[in-house]
């Protein structure tokens, strides 16, 4: 298997931070992991522009932009049909890592969420677990983005073993014939 460095080299990341101050940091880390191909956007406007125009391999997103949150934006990449990036795992950064915060991001289609203040190894780990340890992707009526055991715990998709939601095309009621988890815990 080739080297992190090597994988990272060729990864284009997009940052998207409000904040030139955490761009910069955001920037230094991955420089720091041999991360080269790097774009940087103040706004989801101009983040969307990007999403909808280039191949993007890792996109890091806070959680407030302004007057934007990051969510509207992760659910344009996820959801919109101009998004030539509907599956690029998603780190959203927040200085607010509270449970209603939390489940929001989640419930926006994003990988991974990292708390501020930023410490380089939680990038890199978040980052890793995206490219070695990616979950299932899950698109329904209703959700598109990593098929987390966490949705259904804060209920924000249909639990498949509870065959509650006939608008999601995959479920549609149906129950699995196993009665163990293992639908609702992919990992």
């Amino acid at each position: 298997m080739p080297s992190d460095r090597a994988i990272f080299q060729d990864v284009q990341v997009l940052i998207v931070d409000d904040n030139l101050h955490i761009r910069e940091l955001l920037k230094q880390c991955l420089r720091g992991f041999s991360f080269t191909n790097i774009l940087e956007t103040e706004n989801a406007t101009d983040a969307a522009r990007h999403v909808d125009s280039k191949s993007l391999d890792l996109v890091l997103v806070d959680h407030l932009l302004g007057n934007e949150l990051g969510t509207d934006l992760v659910r344009h990449i996820r959801q919109s049909k101009e998004s030539r990036n509907p599956y690029v795992p998603i780190i959203m950064i927040t200085g607010f890592a509270d449970k209603h915060r939390l489940d929001e991001a989640v419930k926006s289609g994003v990988n991974y969420v990292v708390a501020k203040p930023i410490r380089p190894k939680d990038i890199y780990d978040r980052i890793w677990k995206c490219i070695y340890e990616p979950h299932q992707f899950l698109k329904t009526a209703c959700y598109s983005g990593p098929d987390h055991p966490y949705l259904y715990r804060i209920g924000a998709i249909c639990d498949p073993l509870q065959g509650r939601c006939d608008e999601c095309p995959i479920y549609r009621g149906e129950r699995p014939e196993e009665e163990d988890d293992e639908l609702a815990m992919i990992v």
